[in-house]
């Protein structure tokens, strides 16, 4: 049976159009690795690594919870705000999209899916959403700050959601971080990641050491 981590890592390398080839030297190692991954699992300890490289969020990558990366997260927090704003439900914004689409694809499944940032493709472009929601579509470009976000959003069920991933995300830190092949430097990484998903800001703030003062 194919490792759930490989399966969500061919499907981020086929949306992104690379090659195992190219992922495998990114990581530093030979393409039979790959193959052999398949059948007995993806090393915990490249989990950081592989997220960095494939540029998703490595608790998706880990356990398949979560958003897929922070850009579809911004995307489906910004959906989600704009359709509470309307009072929308869910199902009322599927039909909507696929009445301006003039197809029947989307469902009640893949709304919830895009608003919590797990979908892979979001189907249709983004341009009907910010038509249907009426918003500028250069919003979703933007990353936008979570915890302003869920402040405003008033869907109880999308913020049990949230408040379930982060918690899943704090847990898959610990085990991570009780791992013997992790290392502090990747360790680091991950806190990093994690303040960011969960404050929105670019990065942890840099702190200089104070000197220490001679007494004299």
């Amino acid at each position: 049976m194919t490792d759930d981590v490989i399966q969500r890592i061919e499907l981020v390398l086929k949306s992104s159009r690379q090659t195992k080839a190219e992922f495998c030297r990114a990581l530093g190692v030979s393409s039979p690795y790959f193959n052999n991954w398949k059948k007995d699992g993806f090393p915990t300890a490249r989990l950081i690594t592989a997220a960095d490289i494939l540029g998703v969020n490595v608790n998706w990558l880990a356990k398949g919870r979560g958003a897929i990366d922070d850009f579809r997260q911004s995307v489906g927090l910004q959906i989600a705000k704009a359709r509470v704003s309307k009072n929308w439900t869910q199902s009322e914004l599927a039909e909507k999209v696929n009445a301006q689409a003039g197809d029947n694809k989307i469902q009640l499944a893949g709304i919830k899916a895009i608003e919590n940032g797990c979908r892979m493709d979001i189907e249709p472009e983004l341009s009907v959403y910010a038509k249907v929601l009426g918003i500028d579509e250069s919003v979703f470009g933007n990353t936008s700050n979570l915890l302003d976000g869920l402040v405003s959003l008033t869907d109880p069920e999308q913020l049990m959601e949230d408040y379930i991933n982060s918690i899943n995300d704090g847990i898959q830190m610990g085990i991570l971080a009780t791992t013997p092949e992790t290392t502090p430097e990747a360790l680091s990484t991950l806190a990093r990641k994690f303040f960011n998903m969960h404050t929105g800001n670019a990065g942890l703030p840099v702190t200089k050491p104070r000197a220490n003062k001679k007494i004299s």
